[in-house]
């Protein structure tokens, strides 16, 4: 990503809309509590947030709210310079960090080779030895399939449904693959446009056990759904890394597109997931800009208060190691049976 100068009016120019928001207080995975929220939301896409990388100041973002009549206001995944505390007060207004994160990307055009050897010799050999024991556990070969086409893909859909049913994300955070006719037509219009790629793995009886969804947005291939079936025999092999894997190989060979982007969230600090298979990071933080009034300020003040209690119970449970255990059982409980 190369270095590029930036203008606070760039702010300016973004189209917005207001909307009815969640803003929801977790323990972990548990879902305590969803406070709805009209606000005024900014739109953008990938290549925007690469383009304006280096960040804004939070001075900007007041001066953008200032401009659209002091509305509430949410930022997602806006690229910021530092930010020191997670509410900050200025003039009127309050900034609540409700998450920061780096924004994670892949260089498409490196090519399969160039990107292989861009891992650590560590990731590189866990990568691969993933890949090798699923496959064996496949009886030698992975049994995986990409969907582009208009008729490709409406075959993909009811697969990834069936598996998004058993997986924790839709079940936990209503975070499955969407079962409506809406995404479905969109799914299909992007398909007829080349903006759509979906990808099933099989397990070893050649029945589906993980889905990924991406559309493309300027050549850049976002990272929307992925899941798994919980409670498969297989698990322990990792389909879904293995199955993301696989895509960005795939994906570099055929060097049709710029970017892989991770889109909101950067997993586990700088060792989740996401930034394993990251080549680029954007520091990007999720910013929700109401009016500094007692109700806002304890609203927010209970978030954080819950977000730290949250943090504090993980990582007291991971000291003693039982903090994958409880998030096993609650996946797995969350699961609904046919």
């Amino acid at each position: 990503m190369n270095s590029k100068k930036i203008n606070s009016s760039d702010l300016q120019h973004l189209p917005r809309s207001e909307k009815e928001v969640l803003l929801s207080f977790r323990l972990g995975d548990l879902i305590l509590y969803r406070k709805k929220l009209l606000l005024l939301t900014y739109h953008y896409h990938s290549s925007w947030i690469i383009f304006h990388k280096n960040g804004f100041t939070l001075n900007e973002v007041i001066t953008l709210v200032k401009s659209d009549g002091n509305r509430p206001s949410l930022l997602r995944s806006l690229p910021v310079q530092q930010i020191s505390t997670k509410l900050t007060k200025i003039s009127n207004y309050l900034i609540y960090t409700a998450d920061s994160y780096q924004r994670c990307f892949v260089d498409l055009k490196l090519g399969a080779d160039k990107y292989i050897n861009h891992f650590s010799n560590k990731t590189r050999s866990t990568l691969r030895r993933k890949e090798r024991k699923f496959a064996d556990a496949c009886g030698g070969q992975i049994n995986w399939r990409e969907y582009r086409t208009v008729a490709e893909l409406t075959e993909f859909y009811p697969i990834a449904r069936t598996i998004s049913k058993k997986t924790y994300q839709e079940n936990l955070f209503d975070a499955g693959l969407p079962e409506d006719k809406q995404f479905y037509d969109t799914m299909l219009k992007d398909g007829a446009q080349g903006a759509a790629l979906g990808y099933i793995i099989f397990d070893d009886k050649n029945n589906p056990l993980a889905y990924l969804y991406c559309p493309i947005i300027d050549g850049v291939v976002l990272y929307q759904y992925l899941g798994y079936i919980n409670n498969h025999p297989l698990n322990s092999f990792s389909p879904g890394t293995v199955l993301l894997w696989l895509v960005l190989l795939h994906l570099q060979e055929q060097s049709h597109y710029q970017w892989f982007d991770f889109t909101e969230g950067g997993g586990d600090k700088s060792t989740g997931q996401k930034a394993r298979f990251a080549t680029h990071q954007i520091n990007c933080a999720n910013l929700w800009v109401m009016e500094k009034t007692l109700a806002n300020q304890l609203l927010f003040f209970t978030h954080r208060l819950i977000d730290n209690l949250s943090k504090l119970i993980g990582d007291t449970l991971e000291k003693i190691g039982v903090k994958q255990k409880i998030k096993q059982w609650i996946r797995q409980k969350s699961i609904k049976s046919d």
